[in-house]
């Protein structure tokens, strides 16, 4: 009776592997089949419906050699590359290994330390009091700059901290990341890194190993999370230049190659670790901020968006905005019309520099934009309560045009003030005065959003009984902030 048994299940297992292997082998045959020259040349409708009828082995190679024959081109026929690029998306469009990441897309951040002396952090580490604010606002998106310099600022000790997953494993920064959030974002630089000269192999292996040590720790430390991890950088054209000296001219050459190695390194560093390791419900992906788009676009000169981002596999861009949307822009005409006639261009100018990636929907997103007090009280005469209800207005605005292009986060700077005037007063960036402990109007707003945001998600689930996609969340965010708009246009006309 048991060998019958055992004879059964042996035979239902070898049916069930030489089902899997018939499937497996018949892809594969469609695979020997596979016309690659005649997939750069075919036209793209006839292109998408033969992927459609192909199977998922079938349509991954055909994107992965896309991908591939991108890179091989971007630098000697850009024209084509891009034309193989746009093949691509649309693929990706159709079927990725990717979903579109849900969040509720408007963040608020304090990635830094601030200084420890303000009573409303009641003596906890500044990092944790504020992500515990943004917490209780109800966001569910961070981010967070795990450095031993901020560290040191908030008391604690950094001896042996060298890498960033040890930097992570701090309690304090344990702490913050088991916070309930969906989306974190990290500037996550690496150790050791400099543009002026190339890369030895030894600091080549060091970043590699880093980025590599790093996604491992946030696969397996958060399997099952749902949450995601976006590895990124601060002003990457800061970086790429310098903040000082004349912006009209080109980034030297040589530190552009640099940094083209540098995300090239960490992105290879992330997707070895996503293969190498067993996990379910958490992805890491890794970003690209960048902050000069108006200087290229309007006047040519080298920087990220055209020098650096076409040749690199990094998975989404962030655009510090200010020298494109920024107060500056708006101060002649601060209306919705406005921005969108300097803007909507510029969102579509870093768009068209992405490399292609497997991911679906858009990928550029504004990580950093603000509005401060000074500059209202300077530019519009607005002063008070009334300069905080412009803030809130402007940044409203600003929020419902970037959703509207279809940017999948929108994350204003900051939660408190950090830059301090020549008369010891803060500019007012942020939206919670730490120094008078007082919420200001665009908190206010954004826990408003929140709370609708949370209520609308748990609704439509309950009554759909299926999950809210990011677009029509997208959809739905838009009129929520069209209404949180309306009360304000009639006081700032």
């Amino acid at each position: 009776m048991h060998s019958f048994y055992f004879l059964l299940f042996f035979t239902l297992l070898f049916t069930a592997a030489f089902s899997k292997d018939k499937n497996f082998y018949s892809e594969k045959k469609k695979m020997i089949s596979f016309d690659k020259n005649e997939l750069l040349k075919m036209e793209l409708p006839i292109l998408v419906e033969k992927y459609k009828s192909w199977g998922p082995l079938v349509q991954q190679q055909a994107k992965s050699f896309l991908e591939k024959k991108y890179h091989e081109q971007i630098r000697i026929h850009p024209s084509l590359a891009r034309q193989i690029e746009k093949k691509h998306k649309e693929l990706v469009a159709i079927q990725s290994k990717n979903e579109e990441i849900f969040s509720f897309m408007l963040g608020v951040q304090q990635p830094h330390a601030t200084n420890q002396k303000w009573e409303i952090h009641k003596g906890v580490p500044s990092q944790l009091a504020a992500h515990q604010i943004l917490m209780e606002m109800g966001s569910d998106i961070i981010k967070l700059a795990p450095e031993n310099r901020h560290l040191k600022k908030q008391g604690f000790e950094t001896a042996n901290l060298n890498t960033l997953t040890d930097r992570l494993k701090h309690p304090l920064y344990k702490q913050i990341l088991d916070m309930p959030y969906r989306v974190a974002f990290f500037w996550a630089h690496g150790s050791d890194i400099t543009f002026d000269k190339k890369m030895s192999f030894d600091q080549k292996r060091k970043l590699y190993d880093e980025f590599y040590e790093l996604t491992q720790y946030l696969l397996k430390t958060y399997n099952r999370s749902g949450k995601v991890f976006m590895v990124g950088n601060w002003e990457g054209d800061w970086l790429l230049t310098s903040q000082e000296g004349d912006l009209n001219q080109d980034a030297d050459l040589v530190r552009i190659e640099n940094m083209i190695d540098w995300f090239n390194i960490r992105s290879k560093a992330i997707e070895q670790a996503k293969i190498e390791t067993h996990y379910e419900d958490v992805r890491v992906h890794l970003y690209c901020e960048l902050n000069h788009v108006s200087l290229v676009a309007n006047k040519g000169y080298k920087r990220i968006v055209n020098s650096v981002l076409p040749y690199t596999y990094v998975d989404y861009v962030s655009i510090s905005s200010y020298d494109m949307q920024g107060i500056g822009n708006w101060k002649s005409d601060p209306t919705e019309s406005a921005l969108r006639e300097f803007a909507l261009p510029m969102f579509d100018f870093v768009e068209e520099h992405l490399p292609p990636r497997d991911i679906p929907g858009k990928r550029v997103f504004t990580g950093e934009v603000g509005f401060t007090i000074h500059h209202i009280n300077h530019l519009f005469d607005l002063h008070g309560l009334k300069a905080e209800r412009e803030q809130a207005r402007l940044s409203l605005i600003n929020a419902k045009v970037n959703l509207e292009w279809g940017m999948p986060f929108w994350i204003v700077w900051a939660l408190h003030n950090n830059e301090l005037q020549k008369n010891g007063e803060f500019r007012g960036w942020g939206i919670y005065d730490q120094v008078h402990d007082r919420k200001r109007v665009l908190f206010q707003e954004m826990v408003s959003f929140y709370k609708w945001a949370k209520d609308f998600k748990a609704g439509f689930e309950k009554k759909n009984k299926k999950s809210l996609t990011p677009n029509l969340f997208r959809e739905h965010a838009v009129q929520q902030l069209d209404l949180q708009i309306s009360k304000y246009q009639i006081e700032n006309k």
